[in-house]
């Protein structure tokens, strides 16, 4: 069931509605903005398996080994099982794109 909401505009002029939009718009971009600054940290903090490397790249699994042996980019070892770190991942993607 889909209820709708009147409103009705009385001694408003254009220039008020304008504003008061306006206004609405900022708040909402605010809010957007600061919801994704605190989501952004733990997404860089991301521990990204070989295969999630791989995707992330947009390579073979066989590519992340060779980088690894080339040390282009550095694993995180957890016993036996290896992680990179998204944050450092995005580093040499931004040192790559200014070369």
């Amino acid at each position: 069931m889909r209820t709708e909401t009147q409103i009705q505009f009385i001694s408003v002029t254009p220039q008020e509605l304008a504003e008061l939009i306006t206004e609405s718009v900022k708040t909402q971009i605010k809010e957007l903005v600061s919801e994704s600054k605190k989501e952004q940290p733990k997404d860089e903090n991301e521990l990204l398996t070989r295969n999630e490397t791989a995707k992330f790249f947009k390579v073979s699994t066989v590519t992340i080994s060779q980088w690894t042996k080339d040390k282009l980019i550095t694993p995180k070892r957890m016993g036996t099982k290896v992680f990179y770190s998204k944050s450092e991942l995005i580093e040499v993607l931004n040192k790559s794109n200014r070369l």
